[in-house]
């Protein structure tokens, strides 16, 4: 299997010297855009983190233009509460004295502070009782970091518990600007690109529509619902399910969640993530002041239990008396309305999340108790894929669904380029057309001029479905992919786990098709991963007029 990103030379990077004056200790983050490194200031004698952009996106303008977007924002935010960024460092600053000349260079970098401590992730996801009224001063710090942000024309557009970090000093601090913007800053994406995490995403970042301050308010309004009702408000099975979700849904009330919930708390917590902006709060300190009150008069909620038995939504069925997984009891109103937003364009929103955000890609460790700072995720003591549980689906779920198989969802997948290789024309790979067709970008070589691991698309079912075959409409010739089948599209090649075929060689039959048996392989996603381009002049890409899925 490919790994997220290309090999860590981590051996050879460790005792470097950056800039002059920061010396590699030890890796302790990594993602789709950058690694976080240990390091010691030489010259002040103190211990920082230093992300470094990933070397095979240093030719990248778009990704360098973000990555130091990342270090101007945040580093006008001067706040107990906000992760101090010390410096910035770029290109060919990697002293070669400790290094064999083969060893990776640096191309930019940020220096900022590191964090002694864990993640609000890391508490909420503790087993047994979960403290609330920690919980609620937590909350409260993070909504002064976000008027101090917000004041400063910076909208941090990721704000969730793996970004909020709890210091050993007893601060909170929020850290990864790595996808904030300065509101009056040229946007760095294109129209109707989406950044964020689907569980905390506000409506608004959904549609693709304009952001500002209280998109931030609102996730963490679902920060707060997910620490005192033991589970987010809403979660469709896999990220695209769940982002629509709030777009055309009310959340369940905290209260029949958690009935320990005083009414003004979940007063509170309901305004925070009212679908319209000009309903919720207007600003941070607001949000806060309106949090103090509820606690004053309402009081704290009894603390919960933790997230594994925490009660669940009644979803029985009235009429079978079986339980339902939330996707399939919402069917009635997300497969159309899925339908509907794809059609009109409103979810390119496929193609942002699942195509490969930073966010969607996000992966980070704990080391020795302590937090890196940058590309944001869950803190563990392993590398693990960022919010795993957004891609799955519940055991209830897992069962076929009657009936035609019926593509929902698709979109391009480059996560190791810009995650775009045109997406604009991923329809046609589902448009029942054989006269479209979705292209590669082109590519000096058939292993995609030594670029990246490969590129290829997705489409996602209506539900988990026994498959029969895929077959691929294509005129590439002696071409390779591999196919994976999963519950859930993955933001990242990791997350779809292992391949379910590896295949070499193909060519299209007398028909111009390609027939894939995917007999045996169960899943409402599947991944045609491309690793060779296959037989043609340089420049090469691929080309696929249509993908057919047949189920078992």
């Amino acid at each position: 299997m490919v790994d997220q990103v290309p090999p860590l030379r981590t051996s050879t990077r460790a005792g470097t010297l950056l800039g002059g004056r920061y010396r590699f200790q030890q890796l302790i983050a990594t993602g789709g855009m950058a690694q976080v490194w240990k390091a010691t200031d030489e010259v002040l004698g103190r211990s920082v983190a230093v992300k470094v952009l990933h070397e095979h996106l240093g030719n990248d303008a778009s990704f360098v233009a973000r990555f130091r977007s990342e270090a101007i924002s945040a580093a006008k935010l001067n706040h107990r509460t906000i992760v101090a960024i010390y410096d910035t460092v770029s290109a060919d600053t990697v002293s070669a004295d400790t290094v064999s000349a083969d060893s990776e260079s640096a191309t930019d970098a940020i220096v900022m502070e590191l964090i002694d401590g864990e993640t609000l992730r890391h508490l909420l996801d503790e087993p047994g009782p979960v403290d609330v009224n920690e919980v609620v001063r937590i909350i409260g710090d993070v909504c002064t970091a976000l008027d101090i942000a917000h004041g400063a024309g910076v909208v941090h557009r990721d704000i969730k518990p793996s970004n909020i970090l709890l210091a050993k000093d007893g601060r909170v601090v929020v850290t990864d600007f790595g996808i904030a913007k300065a509101e009056q800053s040229n946007d760095l994406t294109s129209t109707g690109d989406v950044m964020g995490t689907a569980k905390y995403l506000a409506p608004e970042q959904v549609s693709g529509g304009p952001v500002d301050g209280r998109a931030d308010l609102y996730s963490l309004g679902i920060v707060l619902y997910e620490a005192v009702c033991g589970r987010p408000p809403f979660d469709g099975g896999n990220q695209l399910a769940t982002a629509v979700a709030r777009t055309i849904t009310d959340p369940p009330a905290p209260r029949n969640i958690h009935p320990g919930c005083s009414r003004e708390l979940e007063h509170v917590i309901l305004r925070a993530i009212e679908r319209e902006p000009d309903q919720r709060y207007g600003s941070g300190i607001d949000f806060r002041l309106a949090l103090q009150d509820a606690i004053a008069t309402g009081g704290v909620p009894a603390d919960r239990e933790g997230p594994a038995t925490a009660p669940p939504v009644d979803l029985t069925d009235d009429h079978t008396g079986t339980q339902n997984s939330f996707a399939q009891s919402e069917r009635g109103w997300l497969i159309p309305a899925l339908g509907l937003l794809l059609l009109s364009g409103g979810l390119v929103l496929a193609g942002i999340f699942f195509g490969g955000t930073d966010t969607g890609r996000d992966i980070v460790r704990e080391t020795a108790g302590v937090v890196g700072i940058g590309e944001g995720g869950d803190a563990d003591t392993d590398v693990v894929d960022e919010e795993p549980e957004v891609l799955g689906v519940t055991e209830e779920s897992e069962q076929p669904p009657a009936g035609p198989v019926t593509v929902v969802a698709f979109a391009a997948f480059d996560p190791f380029g810009d995650n775009a290789e045109h997406n604009d024309k991923a329809q046609f790979l589902v448009d029942g057309d054989s006269a479209t067709f979705w292209r590669s970008e082109r590519y000096n070589s058939r292993v995609f001029g030594s670029l990246k691991a490969g590129v290829g698309a997705w489409i996602a079912l209506d539900g988990v479905t026994d498959l029969a075959s895929l077959t691929v409409d294509t005129p590439a010739t002696n071409w390779s992919a591999e196919v994976y089948v999963a519950t859930g599209a993955g933001a990242t090649l990791s997350e779809w786990g292992e391949p379910a075929l590896s295949l070499t060689q193909l060519s299209a039959s007398a028909d111009g098709t390609v027939l894939i048996d995917l007999t045996g392989q169960s899943g409402d996603a599947i991944l045609l991963w491309i690793t060779d381009l296959g037989d043609g002049a340089t420049p090469i890409r691929m080309e696929i007029n249509e993908l057919t899925v047949a189920a078992g």
